[in-house]
């Protein structure tokens, strides 16, 4: 591989193509949200495409841009109705989405593509003083992450509330038809999603991932984002870290023993991997993985 430096990048050439995606636009063809959804799609699809070629150098596909990272506006009744307008991008809710390598699990604070952990974020503290949402909750999304030796990181959902006046949700997104894809028999992750839920948190709307929508005082938006890719056979996880994340409430005890072939004894307060269940459970889902053709 070429060493990381300025000088190794001089020797690489990119041809871009009129008209292409990947490439030189033709006006008046839209490109404001060239940096998410094109770059997010790029990241993925090269760091998987390394995998096929090199499993040390690449991995899984990562998370896209969803409802977590709205544009919020609207009239502020706390300070006479000023008008205000602004991107939310929480701590509590900017991640997820984090492709799973050879040797390690995803990021959890990977978020996008575009920044691959590297962005600045806020706290729901310091964003309920300037704007008038109240930030519900932001938490794991169990069973998200893609399964496989090495897992892709769960999705993360964050539900904002409006608290004494509507506000205007401005999203743009990708990854909800299509997540992010698992490599080497590992698994995809969780969609992105949306909903408007009402006073009682019900969802009473699934929103798309592009659109202008208005959350009335009361209701709340919300917004899940994907789960990274898996690397490799569940099958061949280390029963210990299936452990620890059904401990950590990242994976459930039905996806340990269903996916990861992992039996667990739920008697002790650390739970307890039943070795022998397991390696028992794991060789007959192996064996009929053999007989199951592979999907074409």
């Amino acid at each position: 591989t070429l060493p990381h430096n300025s000088g190794a990048f001089e020797h690489v050439h990119f041809k871009l193509r009129e008209g292409s995606i990947a490439g030189i636009p033709r006006f008046p063809t839209g490109t404001s949200v060239a940096t998410t959804f094109t770059a997010d799609r790029l990241a993925s699809c090269t760091i998987a495409l390394m995998a096929k070629v090199d499993p040390h150098q690449g991995g899984a596909e990562g998370g896209y841009v969803s409802w977590n990272y709205p544009v919020l506006s609207g009239e502020d009744p706390r300070y006479g109705h000023a008008p205000y307008v602004n991107q939310m991008i929480l701590a509590e809710g900017a991640g997820g989405g984090g492709p799973a390598v050879k040797g390690y699990d995803g990021w959890l604070t990977w978020g996008i593509g575009a920044v691959m952990g590297g962005l600045w974020s806020t706290s729901a503290e310091l964003w309920e003083k300037a704007q008038p949402q109240l930030i519900e909750c932001g938490e794991i999304v169990p069973d998200s992450g893609g399964a496989g030796e090495y897992c892709g990181s769960p999705g993360v959902r964050i539900v904002v509330r409006a608290r004494q006046a509507p506000f205007i949700a401005a999203g743009f997104g990708d990854g909800q038809v299509f997540p992010p894809q698992g490599i080497l028999d590992g698994e995809p992750g969780g969609p992105n999603q949306g909903f408007i839920l009402d006073e009682r948190g019900e969802r009473i709307q699934e929103l798309p991932l592009i659109g202008l929508f208005e959350i009335r005082a009361g209701h709340a938006l919300e917004g899940i984002t994907n789960g990274g890719g898996g690397f490799g056979d569940p099958l061949d996880r280390d029963p210990e870290r299936v452990r620890q994340d059904v401990r950590k409430g990242w994976v459930s005890v039905e996806k340990a023993r269903e996916t990861f072939g992992v039996v667990l004894d739920l008697e002790p307060e650390e739970l307890a991997v039943d070795c022998e269940a397991t390696r028992k459970l794991r060789e007959e889902k192996k064996r009929l993985k053999k007989r199951t053709p592979a999907a074409t």
